[in-house]
């Protein structure tokens, strides 16, 4: 027997470190989150019109980008929006305060909306589109940090006007790493003033050999970057470090509660480590040089598909394996059915081109109507879902690779034909 405790907001799903229930209100529970407006969108015509039928839809929230033929463009949050409390979106709310929760669905005249912008662009990716009171509106759900949405930005204003499928391609496969840039060149200054305080590196570490691999950063989550790799973890040890060190007076008082580093944390991160406050450093650091010796031999310590800093490249900890479920409960089929294991450029996050062991591009795709001969489309893995079919991992290579796969069918190779 299951009990649950109801209040006028919602179930109550668990108590905070002093015993306080919390109770989860969520907009899916309201009758009225449901719809099917979605098929509105089969009769409008015009740029406008679609924005308001988007704020009507009953579906979870999500980026909505429409042009329509008279070069009209806009964005909104497809999806009903509540009307949310005093207090700002994600913070809890006491049930004594004067208003709590949400109050109803905000008029779809109030949803927020982009329509024309001056320099003619509107780009997504997962990152906060809108800043003020029409961000307050939406809330945050630990969106992207916006330096993947700032660099697809940047592409944009340089791609030539107007804007093709293989512009479009090149914007989706930039894997420059321009947001670890500056924690290259702060890796590069810890390597070099450990070295300075201590010729005898500690067990486990060698400053020469991290040296020599900053030394083939390529400035790309390329498969063949050792630099990469070690910037991007030297930056996330740096990060745990310093985040868990800020919050240690709250996870003494709430020993269980799961505390996870959110992707705005980087702000006030990177100030931190520029400014190097002494009154924030934990006890057990000497110095915040420190603090960095220490991140950095943690960074240095080697997967084990490694053998030493330099050969231990991005590619090798970061290869692709596109698994099928039905091999996941039976390893013996994953011959059969699993894509190849490949090594390809991209990062984690932060850079248009987003590729981890286990995620990636579900899809690619850009064709401009009237020119469908220059489209293309992207997916890692073929239309077939018979792993005896010849055509079964076709398109994969080139998902993989890159390669811009023709939109339009070939000459006929083979017919299908259904009979009686």
């Amino acid at each position: 027997q299951l009990t649950i405790g109801l209040t006028p907001w919602g179930p109550v799903v668990g108590q905070d470190w002093e015993g306080r229930p919390y109770v989860l209100q969520w907009t899916a529970q309201d009758p009225q989150a449901t719809n099917l407006n979605l098929l509105e969108l089969e009769q409008v015509h015009s740029t406008a019109q679609a924005l308001r039928a988007a704020a009507s839809f009953g579906i979870p929230g999500q980026n909505f980008m429409v042009a329509d033929k008279d070069g009209h463009i806009g964005w909104t949050i497809s999806g009903r929006l509540p009307k949310r409390g005093p207090a700002e979106g994600g913070i809890p709310q006491e049930s004594t305060a004067p208003v709590v929760g949400n109050s109803g669905w905000l008029p779809v005249e109030e949803q927020p909306r982009i329509t024309d912008p001056a320099d003619g662009l509107l780009w997504s990716a997962n990152a906060r589109v809108v800043g003020g009171a029409a961000a307050a509106l939406i809330g945050d759900d630990d969106m992207n940090r916006g330096a993947r949405a700032a660099q697809i930005h940047a592409d944009l204003q340089r791609a030539a006007l107007p804007m093709t499928p293989a512009a479009s391609l090149a914007v989706q496969l930039d894997d420059r790493a321009l947001f670890l840039e500056r924690w290259r060149a702060l890796l590069a200054q810890v390597v070099e003033r450990a070295r300075a305080a201590d010729p005898r590196p500690p067990a486990g570490a060698d400053q020469d050999a991290a040296l020599a691999t900053l030394r083939t950063w390529s400035g790309h989550a390329a498969p063949q970057d050792a630099a990469y790799r070690l910037v991007s973890r030297f930056r996330e040890e740096v990060e745990a470090r310093a985040f868990f060190m800020l919050i240690a007076p709250a996870r003494q008082r709430a020993d269980l509660f799961e505390f996870s580093i959110p992707s705005s944390f980087e702000g006030p991160l990177w100030r931190l480590v520029q400014a190097r406050p002494p009154h924030l450093l934990a006890a057990r650091f000497a110095d915040w040089d420190a603090f960095f010796t220490e991140a950095l031999l943690a960074a240095e310590r080697l997967p084990p598909v490694c053998h030493d800093l330099p050969s231990c490249t991005w590619g090798r900890v970061n290869a692709v394996h596109v698994e099928h479920p039905l091999a996941r409960a039976v390893p013996l089929l994953a011959p059969l059915l699993d894509m190849p294991t490949v090594m390809v450029a991209g990062g984690r996050e932060d850079m248009p081109r987003i590729q981890g062991p286990d995620y990636g591009a579900s899809e690619r795709f850009s064709v401009a109507p009237g020119d469908e001969a220059d489209g293309y489309f992207h997916m890692p893995g073929a239309q077939s879902g018979n792993p005896a079919s010849p055509f079964y991992r076709r398109g994969f290579e080139d998902w993989a690779q890159g390669r811009a796969t023709p939109f339009l069918p070939g000459p006929r190779a083979h017919a299908l034909e259904l009979t009686p």
